[in-house]
């Protein structure tokens, strides 16, 4: 089924509007062609998005012939781990597109089925690394002191972890609600005349230990030296970088942080029960 333009000219009114958004917003011109083929790439995405949206209203309809779920003809990503399935391992519910480890954690009561009904109601292993730099060897050794409690979902064959995840009810009062990590936002700066658009992080607007105090977490959190600061202290002989264009790096995922942000950054410190 084909949808929009990819088969026709995209019109001169419409071109000419996305030219006129760009000027505006990036301060720049930019070519006929240029304007022409991101239209097509976002008439392509909107395609895609249109026959995803009629293969879900259809898996709607047959789940009321098979209300408790259904195999898939087909692949998709699983709701709970994230991870690609294929025509095997495909299981369709009220709850979404689930591989059959995560469905069969499910059936045996390993995981609750009330975490779909939930917005952000368990942290992932890339959550933990991304808000509070907590990975690896550090974050096992959380889990052995009982720090932080986590359930693991193992393979369909039963062997080895499939996926991992810390949910808010068995962590309650230690991990903060995953909202408020997320209220990042873009701020838009102009530098000769161009205009640059980044994303903030909440550690960066705000006194991290401060905003986290009512959480038990926080006993174990301290600021970081970014990572860029401490090769430059370390390596003397390396010219220093020009102060408009000197870059350091978020300690819990390693993004470019803002520059008036660079020394409140979030560093892990664990310790084990006695």
């Amino acid at each position: 089924m084909s949808f929009l333009f990819n088969n026709h000219k995209i019109p001169s009114a419409i071109i000419a509007q996305a030219k006129a958004t760009i000027e505006e917003n990036e301060g720049r011109t930019p070519t006929e062609d240029e304007v022409t083929e991101m239209l097509k790439l976002m008439y392509s995405l909107a395609n895609i998005s249109i026959e995803q949206v009629k293969k879900e209203l259809d898996r709607k309809k047959k789940l009321q012939e098979f209300p408790k779920g259904f195999a898939l003809d087909h692949g998709g990503t699983c709701k709970l781990c994230g991870k690609g399935t294929d025509l095997s391992d495909s299981w369709f519910d009220r709850y979404g597109i689930k591989c059959l480890a995560c469905q069969k954690a499910m059936d045996t009561g390993l995981i609750p089925d009330r975490i779909f009904g939930k917005e952000n109601s368990f942290y992932t292993d890339c959550d933990l690394e991304k808000h509070f730099n907590l990975k690896g060897k550090e974050l096992g050794e959380w889990i052995k002191a009982g720090l932080i409690k986590a359930r693991i979902i193992p393979n369909l064959n039963g062997k080895g972890k499939h996926f991992r995840l810390f949910l808010m009810s068995d962590n309650k009062g230690f991990l903060p609600p995953l909202k408020m990590l997320e209220e990042g936002k873009y701020e838009v700066s102009e530098i000769e005349g161009r205009k640059f658009t980044e994303y903030v992080y909440w550690y960066q607007q705000k006194d991290p230990l401060a905003y986290l105090k009512k959480y038990g977490i926080v006993k174990y959190l301290e600021i970081a030296e970014p990572e860029h600061e401490k090769l430059i202290k370390e390596s003397p002989q390396q010219p220093e970088p020009e102060r408009e264009i000197q870059v350091s790096y978020c300690a819990p995922c390693n993004y470019p942080a803002p520059l008036k942000d660079q020394k409140r950054l979030l560093k892990r410190k664990a310790k084990r029960k006695h």
